[in-house]
Formats: C-alpha cells, structure tokens, sequence
C-alpha cells in the first residue's frame, strides 16, 4: 500500500482528505503535519513516505523551499 505525509496548514483540509485516501483501499496516509517545522519533527521520527503532499503557503515557511532539503534528506 502507498503511504502518504500530507503537510498542510489547513486542519480540516487535511482531516478529510486523509479520510478520503485512507478509504480508498490504494493509500494509506501515514503522518500529517501543519507547518514546516512540524514536518521537520515528523520526519525525525518517521522515514520520508512514498509520496508527501506538501502545501506552498505554510504559516512558517514556504513549501517549494522546503522540496530541496527534502530531496536531500
């Protein structure tokens, strides 16, 4: 099963569609996280998922510079 990270600062946002993927029998969404910096806590605990979907405009941060470091982590 694919496993998913959703880091989005909109709460209900990403409660529904981690309903929504995990129901679909393909995907299971394995962590979420709210701001860059949560992200960065999740992922010093949990190995980077199969897919991250991964919000531009975080209160703390911008998404699209957030990619580089990831594909370095």
């Amino acid at each position: 099963m694919v496993q998913i990270q959703i880091v989005d600062d909109h709460k209900m946002f990403v409660e529904g569609l981690s309903r929504v993927i995990n129901e679909s029998g393909f995907a299971q969404v394995s962590n979420t996280a709210h701001s860059v910096n949560e992200c960065w806590e999740m992922l010093a605990t949990y190995p980077i998922a199969d897919v991250m979907l991964l919000d531009i405009f975080l209160p703390d941060g911008n998404g699209m510079e957030l990619c580089p470091l990831l594909k370095k982590k």
